[in-house]
């Protein structure tokens, strides 16, 4: 579902609890869950609820740089759309330096 046509503008707040599954030496494989408030300054659509579970591993690199790879499950409660809700699932890939 394309949801940009909506003017959908939000703010997700939210607190994650992540877990690590597995680690070797610096390499983590990790699971994450999200629970929150989505906050939206528009008045086309009402604040709703946000979830989201991931999982993803983290790989140790030279002088401190972790490359991160994650898939992510979002459910954002929006009233108005199909079973008022809009759910996705987002890649991600990354680094941090600590």
């Amino acid at each position: 579902m394309i949801h940009w046509n909506y003017a959908t503008s939000a703010f997700p707040t939210y607190t994650g609890l992540k877990y690590n599954i597995s680690e070797d030496e610096d390499d983590v494989f990790f699971a994450e869950i999200s629970y929150g408030k989505m906050w939206r300054p528009s008045s086309n659509y009402t604040d709703g609820n946000y979830y989201g579970f991931g999982i993803g591993t983290q790989v140790a690199g030279e002088n401190r740089w972790n490359t991160i790879a994650r898939l992510d499950f979002h459910r954002k409660g929006i009233i108005g759309f199909e079973k008022n809700r809009l759910d996705s699932i987002s890649l991600g890939i990354g680094f941090s330096f600590f």
